[in-house]
């Protein structure tokens, strides 16, 4: 496990069986009492993998239960319905304090679906995915999919585009806060290894 960016240590946190022959020892040196050295053996990879995985987890720990779930639902390999089911009532709760709740039962049901659309979609975009989902016919396709009646495009541009932008921001935002705590770590860990080897290279 490299601690390289803060979504993939996310996700390699709760990888279960790490393999990756790339691991060195000196990436646990903030951590740990391992040799200074590569290790060559796959169950050394495992500990560091362990020992790494278990700081991410435990900065993970220390967000708030919803946040854990859409981060969970963003990143984590062993996400669960229930991690987007969470996720998505964190968001349709802070849109509806931004904004006015839509209470028609039909066009609730709309925005339900563009909630699903727009964590989903920024989900696809963070994984490598070009462009965010924003056109109409993409939406009208999605929304086809899940066997949901298609946005017209006058009532789209006047009301739900801007609705599915603020979405948008919104994944965006909680994306920011469900990171910062592992951002953190990898800021510590960097600064620590920068800091032995300086301290190495005066010795030397």
């Amino acid at each position: 496990m490299k601690l390289q960016h803060s979504r993939q240590a996310w996700h390699d946190a709760y990888y279960p069986q790490i393999k990756s022959a790339n691991v060195w020892g000196e990436q646990v040196l903030a951590f740990s009492h391992y040799p200074c050295k590569a290790l060559k053996h796959h169950h050394d990879y495992q500990l560091i993998h362990n020992c790494l995985a278990g700081k991410v987890q435990q900065a993970i720990s220390k967000l708030p239960k919803t946040l854990q779930s859409f981060g969970h639902y963003l990143y984590s390999p062993l996400s669960t319905s229930r991690d987007l089911k969470v996720a998505h009532q964190l968001v349709k709760c802070i849109y509806n304090q931004q904004a006015p709740i839509v209470s028609d039962s039909e066009q609730q049901t709309v925005l339900d679906y563009l909630i699903l659309l727009a964590i989903n979609n920024y989900r696809s975009f963070i994984m490598g995915q070009k462009k965010l989902v924003k056109t109409l016919k993409k939406i009208n396709q999605q929304l086809q999919a899940y066997g949901q009646t298609v946005i017209v495009s006058n009532e789209w541009k006047v009301f739900w585009q801007p609705l599915y932008s603020r979405l948008l921001s919104i994944c965006e935002a909680l994306d920011q806060q469900a990171l910062s705590p592992v951002e953190q770590i990898i800021k510590e860990t960097k600064h620590n290894l920068n800091q032995r080897g300086s301290n190495v290279r005066q010795r030397s």
